[in-house]
């Protein structure tokens, strides 16, 4: 009897432990984004660039508009460079009100724009990991706020 009690507390530390890190990766991954987007639009200020932002199913990748009106994916910038996302986080995200499907590929050009003038197109990006979500927003005059959602 004594086994089975145990066995059943080792189980539920489990569960929870499992949960836990699902919200913990989650959350740094929204943070880690959160972060980039504001570098992009700072770099976007700083570069008198605009520059952009997609999503696929497996992570992201930062975009920079060259001299002959061409986005080009940044390949030579550390920070910016194309990042993947755990699998089993779910991207839904909405600009300018529309909802972007995101696909397998990379799209050629990004939904999400980062102006000179330090705006920026105005979105939702929901990040989901199992019962747990973290929202991005951002207006159109690059305020972008980061907070996590709750079934409240």
């Amino acid at each position: 009897m004594v086994v089975v009690v145990i066995a059943g507390i080792m189980v539920s530390l489990a569960v929870i432990n499992i949960g836990d890190r699902s919200a913990s990766e989650l959350e740094q991954e929204a943070k880690r984004l959160h972060a980039l987007m504001r570098l992009s639009t700072e770099e976007a200020i700083m570069q008198s660039r605009e520059m952009g932002l997609a999503f696929n199913r497996t992570g992201y990748q930062f975009y920079i508009l060259d001299e002959e009106d061409k986005w080009q994916v940044i390949a030579n910038d550390e920070a910016l460079r194309q990042r993947e996302m755990l699998e089993e986080i779910n991207v839904e995200l909405y600009a300018d009100g529309e909802e972007i499907t995101i696909r397998n590929e990379m799209p050629e050009a990004p939904p999400l724009l980062f102006y000179s003038s330090g705006e920026n197109t105005p979105f939702e990006l929901l990040l989901e990991l199992g019962d747990y979500q973290q929202l991005i927003t951002a207006d159109a005059l690059g305020d972008i706020k980061l907070a996590t959602v709750t079934d409240e």
